[in-house]
């Protein structure tokens, strides 16, 4: 299990899409098209979104990788809003960020997208000056 340090003003996030755009998925449009759950806050709304890594996989190893991922890293993100796509947030320092997308770069190598395919990515999420941490 590996120690993960709070900070609470950036967090970073596993995460699939159909989108081509990584921020695409963070859209009050897209969380429309697929009924994201309207009572919660988008991410985008309160952090500055920045995809760090991302590849086109099978739909089957996106959630393969969604699954091992939320095992292997307990959530330790508290937050007082409820966010659409937090589940998959965690917060990690920067080396620890690093060891990770060496980790995805090797198991999952760059594909260019093929039919059937989507996205997963890794991205930081900083939280905007305006927000309390």
């Amino acid at each position: 299990m590996v120690e993960m340090v709070n900070n609470p003003r950036i967090m970073y996030k596993f995460g699939q899409t159909e989108a081509d755009d990584i921020l695409e998925r963070f859209t009050p449009e897209y969380a429309k098209k697929y009924n994201f759950d309207p009572t919660k806050v988008l991410l985008c709304e309160d952090f500055v979104l920045t995809p760090i890594w991302s590849t086109y996989v099978t739909r089957e190893q996106a959630n393969e990788a969604e699954s091992s991922f939320k095992e292997k890293y307990p959530k330790n993100v508290l937050t007082y809003k409820k966010y659409n796509g937090i589940t998959e947030c965690r917060y990690f320092t920067y080396d620890q960020s690093v060891a990770i997308v060496e980790n995805l770069s090797a198991t999952f190598p760059y594909q260019e997208k093929q039919p059937e395919m989507i996205k997963i990515y890794w991205l930081m999420a900083k939280r905007k000056e305006t927000e309390p941490a």
